[in-house]
């Protein structure tokens, strides 16, 4: 999980490094920004404007041979934690993608997209490829319903 909290005009980051595999590091953006790569502390203190309401802060884990999976997302207002085997579970493939992302295992007749600052990017209907090539590099939340009303999350990495 990442927490972050202020203290004047600092913003500390805090995680867990991830269960099973220990990454090499972690790669961490701030509002979109990579701002450091393959640091291999768990946490990271950035500076802030004051009065700044909304900060988003993205870390990364990384493996060896260059292999990257998400580990956590977070704003001033919400966190979103990911376990890495969570991505099989909507059968999303490949992550990270660049052009088109593909789901198996699962039959949904909506897909939300949202961006890491948790904006709505794109709304598919019955679909098993998504189209993300007009899409800025960065972290996406999707949200799939089927027609039972069943709900998976998942999250994918846009890196062209």
């Amino acid at each position: 999980q990442l927490t972050l909290t202020k203290e004047g005009n600092t913003l500390n980051a805090e995680w867990n490094a991830p269960a099973g595999n220990a990454p090499t590091g972690y790669n961490i953006w701030m509002n979109e920004t990579l701002v450091a790569e393959n640091s291999n502390e768990t946490s990271h203190t950035f500076s802030i404007a004051p009065g700044g309401d909304f900060h988003c802060v993205q870390v990364q884990a990384v493996y060896g041979d260059g292999i990257t999976s998400v580990k956590a997302v977070a704003t001033d207002n919400s966190t979103w934690s990911v376990d890495e085997q969570d991505f099989s579970s909507l059968g999303l493939y490949p992550n990270p993608a660049s052009e088109v992302v593909c789901i198996q295992g699962f039959m949904p007749n909506k897909i939300m997209m949202y961006n890491a600052l948790g904006q709505l990017v794109k709304t598919f209907g019955d679909v098993q490829q998504i189209p993300v090539d007009d899409l800025p590099n960065g972290l996406y939340h999707l949200v799939a319903t089927d027609e039972k009303g069943t709900i998976r999350n998942t999250k994918v990495i846009i890196n062209h």
